[in-house]
Formats: structure tokens, C-alpha cells, sequence
């Protein structure tokens, strides 16, 4: 119990050590998605989806996670929800890309698939605490307040 507890203040700090941790529980959660989504749309064999359009797919389904995750628990800033898109569909072209390439020197399957993932993954990272995620720390009122008005 007292473990659990140290664990939850080190998560509430917003020290550079806690934020990681903080990214980390949340880019676990979207990662864990995104490759429950691969898996169970690589699964269905009777489709015979092409593995660009299962990667797209699980791809949206891990930004939705990502963004508001970060913007509420990691980053707890008001990052810019269209810089943070831009920033997804890039990732998007470069993780195709990236699979494109493994795709035709390598092998087709699941390996591939992971490795453009976790590539885009962490250059997700990097942009996001740098530039997207910079701007004034949110307090909760703020942070529903923005969200209740769509901001």
C-alpha cells in the first residue's frame, strides 16, 4: 500500500522525472492500443486488409488516446490540438513510409508493422514535449473549462 502511494505522488509532481513517468503511462496506453487495434484487424484474415490501411487505423485510434492523455495527465499544458494533428499524420506518412520500406526489404507480417509503430512513437515524443506541448501549465478548472467550450 505504501508503494502505491509513493508511486501516486511521484505521478502528481511535475518535475521532469514524474512527467516521464507520466508520458510513459501514457504512451504505454496508446501503444497498447494502437497494437490491440493492429492485432485485431491483422486477425481478421477474412478481410484481407492491406497492412498500410491496419496501420492507419490503429494509428488514429492511439492519437485520440495520445492527445488527450497527454494534455490532461503528462504534459497537464494546453498543447495545440491542430500541432498535435500535424504532428500525427506526419508521423502517419513517415510510420507508411517507413512500413513501405520494410514491406518491400524485408518481410510482410506483423515485425514490420511494430517497428514503423515504435519508430513513430518515439519521435512523437520528442516533438510533443518540446514544441506542442510548451505553452502555460493548465489547472483543472481551466483545463474543463477549455474542454467544455471546445477550445
Amino acid at each position: 500500500m505504501k508503494v502505491r502511494t509513493n508511486l501516486q505522488a511521484r505521478l502528481r509532481d511535475s518535475g521532469p522525472g514524474p512527467e516521464m513517468l507520466r508520458f510513459a503511462l501514457v504512451g504505454s496506453v496508446a501503444t497498447a492500443a494502437d497494437v490491440t487495434v493492429t492485432l485485431l484487424l491483422f486477425a481478421q484474415t477474412s478481410f484481407n486488409l492491406p497492412e498500410n490501411l491496419i496501420s492507419t487505423v490503429a494509428f488514429l485510434c492511439a492519437f485520440a488516446i495520445s492527445y488527450l492523455g497527454h494534455r490532461h495527465y503528462t504534459f497537464r499544458r494546453s498543447g495545440s490540438l491542430s500541432a498535435f494533428l500535424a504532428l500525427a499524420l506526419g508521423m502517419l506518412v513517415l510510420r507508411n513510409v517507413l512500413l513501405y520500406l520494410m514491406l518491400r526489404c524485408w518481410q510482410r507480417g506483423l515485425p514490420p508493422l511494430l517497428v514503423a509503430m515504435l519508430s513513430a512513437t518515439a519521435l512523437t515524443y520528442l516533438i510533443s514535449k518540446f514544441c506542442i506541448f510548451r505553452e502555460h501549465r493548465l489547472s483543472s478548472e481551466e483545463s474543463y473549462e477549455q474542454d467544455r467550450v471546445g477550445n
